[in-house]
């Protein structure tokens, strides 16, 4: 049982198990002797123990010699048994209650104190990993797109300005630093032109890099406390290997609301690896998309949710105890820092506030749990405009915003007429969908909904916006809906357990594609649609289009093929019956395109965001025909931040573009 009160009670109450399942030679007579004498009605139980000490001779066939013993009949307990029979039954209470107390839940106290500032100049420094003994914190300085590098400084001597900068000749970008338990070499994923993503380990103070030995490329590793084994997630699976041997096995499969299980994080007495299900990029991104938190047995069996998945839970580190986890969460509104009590078995009550409104991005506990680092992450994403050159490339700094403020804006669409642009943002502290005239004014609300609200998109005949929104319930899902551009109440299109959402209006607006993990909810993302015969009439049921593998459509001006990504920085482009008509594969140019792929207006041309093997990042075009892709926007502004969302217009790009600034914070814990 999980507690000393559970395993009395099933000692009451429970059948004793079979002695025969433990040692199968044992005779079947001397079995049952042995269930008579553990009885739990006392009447059902042998009259002396001398009575039982008889009957388990006979039946294992042994010589016994009966002690003198005078029987008695049964007629009742006499005053001497009651005593004995009332004390022993007050021991046992006593017991128990100590027992249950000694084992009780009681919630955890933790106070901070001594929050100091370890960086404060200017830009991103991010993914803070605080020392074993609390003393230094490595991080990554810059961002994402400005080739972020491996830092080292003292949390202690804060303000003394001294740092190391380890690994820093090797690779052109640095994620994810972890220390290695003797506190005087860290490991981090480092990109290098030519051999591309390793894990590398490097000394603290540097000096010479090696390369990880590891089974599969992944940024979702972890290592024991002792180092002894190691953890890692592919797809939606968790393996571990001995550090001697590299053998994996498979830990468990994340089946509900499947995404990738990433931000492992093992318990310090090994049993348990936590580990984030749900918004990947949160890792290095503003990114506030639902994520909850999850543990699983170290040495295998079915994951076990700790957290909600109706607001972003990450960052998931343990206390010494192995008994607490701490995590960062805007369960309360603003992020802060949360501390729940778990055992194998799930949560042992609910998450207790430990810093609130301190808008921590992510956190790292030294060993001992005295002293925490975290991150402080603020950002103002807004849309950019940019015009398309008609030969060559231009300058990211020559773009101009179109959105402006304290908000984070995600994905956008432009109306038919060109006059607007619809898009997600979190003015209001969750995400909602807003259009706004592209010539400025004032964002207006379109749809008033409970949950957060993403990726609009605007109908041909511009009377209509379809977005996805995750379920108020908060199982990690999505449904696709529809709302007319004046506003009112939204009209939901799908109900798939699982994810449906990036929704994309044909040219005729009469189908709407988007992508789906399908009625079952699992399985890889493919392209869906739903379909009415004209405007204003029902919907139909969904219907699957693409059965490899394809996210994030967009249809082609003449409303015959879509293109959508297949993943490992590959595009397709696939008939409305779901052939596939072409692959673009830019790798054989040294391009790895990101996955959001978007016609030009007249259908010539497909857009994407892509990186190329030299680092450089930008905007590129391919003919829809396939061919050679050429640049037409070069992310060269490091003060910029650029992610994958597209909107191709007649004469402009439109980007959402990220200002950000991140510094690193370290305090002292009391518990």
């Amino acid at each position: 049982g999980p507690t000393a009160p559970a395993i009395i009670a099933r000692q009451l109450v429970d059948p004793v198990p079979s002695l025969r399942t433990v040692r199968p030679t044992v005779p079947e007579e001397l079995e049952r002797v042995i269930e008579k004498a553990l009885a739990k009605v006392p009447a059902d139980r042998y009259d002396t123990a001398g009575a039982f000490v008889e009957a388990a001779g006979e039946a294992a066939q042994v010589e016994v010699v009966p002690t003198r013993e005078r029987r008695t009949p049964r007629r009742g307990l006499s005053p001497w048994a009651w005593r004995v029979g009332a004390a022993t039954a007050a021991v046992l209470i006593v017991i128990a209650v100590v027992l249950s107390r000694m084992t009780a839940s009681t919630p955890i106290n933790i106070t901070v104190s001594n929050i100091v500032h370890v960086t404060s100049e200017p830009g991103v420094e991010l993914q803070p990993a605080i020392s074993p003994d609390g003393s230094e914190v490595a991080y990554i300085e810059g961002p994402s797109g400005g080739n972020p590098r491996l830092v080292v400084r003292s949390a202690i001597d804060v303000g003394s300005g001294g740092e190391s900068r380890p690994g820093e000749e090797v690779g052109e970008f640095h994620l994810y630093p972890a220390w290695m338990p003797d506190g005087a070499s860290l490991r981090f994923y480092a990109f290098t032109l030519g051999s591309g993503w390793d894990w590398k380990e490097v000394g603290k103070l540097g000096g010479s890099v090696r390369t990880v030995s590891v089974p599969r490329r992944s940024s979702r590793y972890a290592w024991s406390p002792d180092g002894s084994r190691v953890a890692f997630a592919v797809g939606d699976s968790v393996f571990a290997y001995s550090a001697d041997d590299g053998e994996p096995q498979l830990l468990g499969v994340h089946t509900v609301d499947p995404w990738r299980p990433h931000s492992l994080a093992w318990s310090p007495d090994g049993r348990l690896i936590a580990y984030v299900n749900g918004n990947p990029d949160w890792r290095f991104s503003a990114n506030v998309a639902n994520a909850s938190i999850w543990i699983l047995n170290a040495n295998g069996g079915e994951p076990v949710r700790v957290t909600d998945q109706e607001h972003l839970n990450v960052s998931p580190q343990w206390l010494p105890d192995s008994r607490h986890l701490l995590f960062v969460s805007n369960r309360d509104g603003p992020r802060g820092i949360y501390v729940v009590e778990v055992g194998p078995e799930g949560p042992r009550g609910p998450p207790r506030s430990v810093l609130s409104s301190s808008d921590p991005h992510s956190i790292s506990i030294a060993a001992d749990g005295r002293r925490l680092a975290y991150s402080k992450f603020t950002v103002e994403q807004n849309i950019w405009s940019i015009p398309i050159p008609r030969s060559g490339s231009v300058s990211i700094s020559d773009a101009v915003p179109v959105t402006t403020g304290n908000q984070v804006i995600e994905r956008h669409a432009l109306s038919p007429d060109g006059e607007w642009i619809v898009f997600d943002s979190d003015i209001r502290g969750q995400f909602d969908i807003y259009k706004q005239r592209l010539a400025g004014g004032q964002a207006e609300l379109l749809a008033d909904i409970s949950s957060h609200a993403f990726q609009p998109d605007w109908s041909p005949d511009g009377a209509e916006i379809a977005f996805h929104s995750g379920r108020s319930a908060g199982s990690g899902s999505a449904e696709v809906l529809i709302v007319s551009v004046a506003g009112g109440t939204p009209e939901q299109l799908t109900d798939f357990p699982g994810f449906d959402g990036n929704p994309r209006w044909s040219p005729d607006g009469l189908t709407i594609a988007y992508q789906s993990r399908g009625p079952q909810g699992v399985g890889a993302m493919n392209i869906w649609i739903v379909s009415r015969d004209g405007v204003g009439l029902p919907w139909s049921a969904p219907v699957q289009l693409t059965g490899s593998g394809c996210q994030d459509a967009d249809w082609a001006p003449d409303g015959v093929s879509l293109v959508c990504y297949v993943g490992q920085g590959v595009g397709a482009r696939v008939s409305r019956e779901g052939e596939v008509l072409a692959r673009y594969d830019p790798s054989t140019v040294g391009l790895r395109m990101s996955n959001v792929l978007r016609f030009s207006a007249d259908g010539s041309r497909i857009y994407f965001r892509a990186t190329h093997d030299d680092g450089s990042e930008g905007v590129w075009w391919i003919p829809a025909t396939g061919g050679d892709a050429t640049r037409v926007v070069a992310f060269d502004d490091p003060s910029l931040a650029v992610p994958s969302w597209l909107t191709v217009g007649p004469e402009h790009l439109y980007l959402t573009i990220s200002e950000y600034e991140s510094d690193i914070w370290v305090m002292d814990l009391e518990w």
